[in-house]
């Protein structure tokens, strides 16, 4: 699935959840998936966001995508691993 696929795809979702910029990292990003592997999201959003938010993305992404999806936030991730996933990102819904 190409980027703009994925932007297409997903926007009703991410519009719904007032996400402020959506992108993918991890092999999605690098183009090393294969048909088994999850997808990684980074996310960021304009309003506050609760954990059933958080789920009730993830499930919607899950179902659409047909696929295990793994979301963090930018504000969430460590700085340990934000790096190694800002390097990867790819934006494919919104600015960041």
């Amino acid at each position: 699935m190409t980027l703009e696929e994925l932007k297409y795809k997903t926007k009703p979702v991410f519009d719904k959840y007032r996400i402020k910029y959506a992108g993918v990292f991890g092999s999605f990003a690098r183009g090393e998936e294969k048909k088994d592997s999850d997808m990684d999201i980074m996310i960021d959003y304009h309003r506050p966001f609760s954990l059933l938010d958080l789920i009730g993305l993830e499930n919607a992404l899950k179902d659409l995508l047909q696929k295990k999806v793994d979301i963090v936030t930018e504000n969430g991730a460590s700085k340990y691993m934000k790096s190694g996933m800002l390097k990867d990102l790819k934006v494919f819904y919104g600015s960041r």
